[in-house]
């Protein structure tokens, strides 16, 4: 008797702790997470939701965009800059809603957009910060099918080497992160082609990469985050056309 019912009180507690974690963590995630100001809370009301990801839909372009959301960055805080890309560029933007806003817990993500939306014949991948790299980590094995890469203050690691190959990509880095390491980011360059293109958006900071307010030690910005989603913008829509021309 006394060693079934350690037994049972053992899976008791075992239950118990499993339960826990299926509805407290996600709580917990959405406490430690930056959520979404207004600006692009008010974004999000013209975009379509789906299976963990939401998009701004242009039904005439063939040409579609796949947003990895940055570490502990609710995907909302990126509809303001989704919608942005989608009118400038005139390609459908989707941004991926991955499990306890880590892009790196659900690296193909991307396979569900792809597979929801088989109109869209040219795909071009990238993301924020650890998003940029969970884009990566996608691509790498990938470079035949995806059109291009880019990162927003971010970059790739050695697991993702891209030197070897010409697969067009971007990146957009800012005068006042204080977040990304710069260090680390210039030593990570080797792992990209050697005709990438970079790009600094001068008084820009990592947060202003999206809208949820300033990050714990991030620099302070020097330009609004009006301007600096505007640029990001202009200069990845440019850069899209380059690549939608040389295909």
């Amino acid at each position: 008797m006394t060693i079934r019912s350690n037994k049972k009180n053992r899976f008791i507690k075992i239950l118990v702790i499993l339960i826990a974690i299926i509805f407290i963590l996600p709580f917990t995630t959405y406490l430690i997470s930056y959520q979404a100001k207004p600006t692009s809370q008010l974004a999000l009301k013209d975009a379509q939701s789906f299976n963990q990801h939401y998009g701004f839909i242009q039904e005439d372009s063939s040409v579609g965009v796949i947003y990895y959301p940055g570490g502990l960055v609710h995907p909302h805080a990126y509809a303001s800059f989704a919608k942005a890309l989608s009118m400038e560029t005139k390609h459908s933007v989707f941004v991926t809603k991955p499990l306890f806003h880590l892009a790196i817990t659900q690296i193909d993500l991307a396979d569900q957009v792809i597979n929801q939306h088989p109109e869209i014949i040219t795909w071009i991948i990238g993301g924020h910060s650890l998003g940029g790299t969970a884009a990566a980590f996608y691509s790498i094995n990938r470079v035949e099918s995806v059109s291009g890469l880019f990162f927003l203050a971010s970059y790739t690691t050695a697991q993702a080497d891209f030197s070897m190959t010409d697969i067009p990509v971007i990146s957009i880095i800012a005068s006042e992160d204080l977040v990304l390491n710069e260090s680390t980011y210039d030593a990570h360059q080797q792992y990209l082609p050697a005709n990438h293109l970079e790009i600094t958006i001068e008084g820009g900071n990592h947060s202003q990469f999206a809208d949820y307010g300033l990050q714990r030690g991030d620099g302070t910005p020097l330009i609004s985050a009006n301007q600096q989603e505007a640029m990001v913008v202009q200069s990845l829509s440019t850069w899209f056309d380059s690549i939608i021309l040389n295909q």
